[in-house]
């Protein structure tokens, strides 16, 4: 009987090693995730369906906004336009009327 109660204690020590081995791999790779971002990251703005399996969809990637319609076919670059910096000032032209 103490031969099963040891190897039962060595069995549940294992099984906490390897949780806690999972659960500080996990947090690593969250904290890699979190770290990344900047210009190289792809940001969703707009996702627009327009059929029952098409889309356009607008994304943001390095200074650029990319308009892209997307099908069963495949994707395609509809436009590219550079993102402009708003005016610091706050004095823009507005027609009076």
């Amino acid at each position: 009987m103490e031969n099963y109660a040891q190897e039962l204690l060595y069995t549940l020590m294992a099984l906490i090693l390897v949780i806690a081995l999972a659960w500080l791999f996990l947090k690593a790779l969250k904290g890699l995730h979190t770290k990344q971002g900047g210009a190289d990251r792809i940001n969703l703005l707009l996702n627009l369906p327009v059929g029952s399996r098409e889309r356009v969809v607008v994304v943001t990637y390095r200074q650029h906004e990319y308009l892209v319609g997307i099908t069963t076919g495949g994707m395609s670059l509809l436009d590219k336009l550079p993102i402009v910096e708003p005016l610091a000032s706050g004095n823009q032209d507005v027609p009076e009327g």
